[in-house]
């Protein structure tokens, strides 16, 4: 819907040329004021249905209902139209098929739901203008005139037989949809209905054929498969399949279709990522973001344990989902741009003037294209809870040459400056330890950092009844607007030297 209502936004406004024109060549006595209000408020309509169509977070039934008013009134107010020239055999009755044709082309739909679109449209002309001759006496005399009523016939039944033609056509094009979008299969798996769009990656909810089961489907887009992006697209599925964190995404499968497209097969969480409830319910208390934190810190503790550093942690790839009773459970998503590094050297790795990771996130060591090993995860991690204690980031990305400088050189405003709720010093020192600009200042693992966590856990500490109270209170909040963007994508820098980190 919202790819094809532009069609319908650019040919509704056309056709006020011809009202004027009709005014001016045949019925002086009409109001061009008014077929022009009539026009301006079909726009104002197919604009309201289209910025609906673009929300992410519109409900389908809502997104029904406007579409079915959209049509309807579109089809009344050129009947309404109509009865402005006071001619009951006036051509503009055709006009209700080019709204037929044009929500047809749109919104393909099945034969019956579109004749209850089409016949409504259709029957609002004589509908309309058989109230009209209640008021108008020489429209009235119209419809008791044998040669009006013949001319209004045959040109009505072009009408009444677009909106049947147009229901058939309707119905031929959904159903070779249904056919394509049924057919669209990899492996064992169906897609169903797509999740989330990255640089290069798209997610699908999937069925899972054999196993019955829902999945999130990882896709690697055509258009941007090169040789490098096959093989990290390979390396993230291989790299997370190895871990068993409960607070780490699971991987079930890797593979390709006969016609190249790779894909990673994932469980299919449903809740939210930290973006999210931060940009829906502000800052969170210092207990909650503990508790997320914690999960954090196991998940990336394992991961470091076996070699691999994950390298974009930020709000958006930390998931909180339920498991089983149990709420507020995180998940560490996208090991897309993860790094296998060796384990029998010093456990770091440098990709000389490759810069990788979303720029608000990132370490001092990764803008400069240096060392990168587990201290970059908890210099990110730091990031990341110091937007959820204040709601903002540590530093300002306004500009990306001053974000990397104050990554490099500006020490952060201390949390408490900025917090809602009341910080307590000791869990200000751990952020702002994980922020320090050398590596060698910061928790050296993230066991370290999680031993600091547990040390400081404010009181009291978050419960699972507070977790159900949240989610409860939640869902029973009314839709939010669509997730602002990214606050940075994921870029590939090529700097013309390093950058020596303060």
């Amino acid at each position: 819907m919202a790819r094809g209502l532009p069609t319908a936004l650019v040919t509704w406004p056309t056709f006020a040329a011809l009202d004027v024109f009709v005014v001016l060549a045949v019925f002086p006595s009409a109001s061009v004021t008014r077929l022009l209000l009539y026009r301006l408020l079909g726009e104002v309509i197919l604009l309201w249905l289209y910025l609906l169509a673009r929300r992410e977070q519109t409900s389908a039934e809502l997104l029904d209902a406007a579409h079915v008013f959209a049509v309807w009134s579109t089809g009344g107010l050129i009947s309404v139209m109509a009865l402005e020239f006071g001619d009951l055999t006036w051509n503009y009755m055709h006009g209700l098929s080019i709204v037929m044709l044009v929500d047809a082309t749109i919104l393909p739909t099945h034969f019956s739901r579109s004749l209850r679109m089409t016949i409504p449209v259709a029957l609002s002309f004589p509908i309309i203008m058989g109230a009209g001759a209640s008021l108008d006496p020489a429209l009235a005399a119209q419809w008791t005139s044998p040669r009006s009523l013949v001319i209004f016939a045959c040109n009505y039944i072009f009408v009444l037989a677009t909106a049947i033609l147009v229901s058939a056509a309707s119905h031929g094009l959904w159903s070779a949809r249904q056919q394509v979008y049924e057919a669209r299969k990899l492996g064992r798996y169906r897609l169903v209905a797509p999740v989330g769009r990255g640089g290069q990656n798209e997610v699908w909810l999937a069925w899972d054929e054999s196993l019955r089961r829902d999945v999130a489907l990882k896709l690697l887009r055509s258009e941007s498969k090169s040789e490098g992006d096959v093989r990290s697209f390979e390396r993230e599925a291989r790299a997370t399949s190895r871990l068993t964190s409960p607070h780490t995404i699971r991987i079930f499968d890797f593979g390709a279709s006969s016609d190249g497209i790779f894909y990673i097969a994932m469980e299919h969480l449903a809740g939210a990522d930290l973006a999210t409830l931060v940009r829906d319910h502000g800052p969170m208390p210092p207990a909650r973001v503990v508790h997320f934190a914690r999960q954090a810190c196991l998940s990336l503790a394992e991961a470091h344990d076996a070699g691999v550093i994950h390298r974009d942690i930020k709000p958006h790839n930390l998931y909180i989902t339920r498991v089983g009773d149990e709420q507020d459970v995180l998940k560490v998503l996208d090991f897309g741009i993860a790094k296998q590094v060796s384990l029998e050297g010093d456990a770091s790795m440098t990709d000389v003037g490759v810069i990788k990771g979303t720029p608000t996130y990132m370490s001092p060591e990764m803008i400069s294209a240096g060392a990168v090993d587990a201290r970059s995860d908890i210099y990110s991690l730091g990031v990341t809870l110091y937007y959820l204690l204040t709601g903002v980031a540590p530093f300002d990305g306004r500009s990306f040459g001053k974000l990397v400088y104050s990554h490099l050189t500006m020490p952060p405003i201390p949390p408490s400056l900025r917090a809602p709720w009341p910080l307590s010093s000791e869990l200000e020192e751990v952020v702002m330890r994980c922020l320090a600009k050398r590596p060698g200042d910061r928790y050296q693992s993230a066991r370290e950092l999680l031993a600091a966590l547990d040390a400081c856990e404010p009181a009291p500490a978050w419960t699972p009844d507070d977790a159900r109270s949240f989610w409860t209170a939640r869902a029973a909040m009314p839709r939010a607007e669509p997730p602002p963007p990214d606050p940075g994508p994921t870029v590939r820098l090529r700097p013309e030297k390093a950058v020596p980190v303060a």
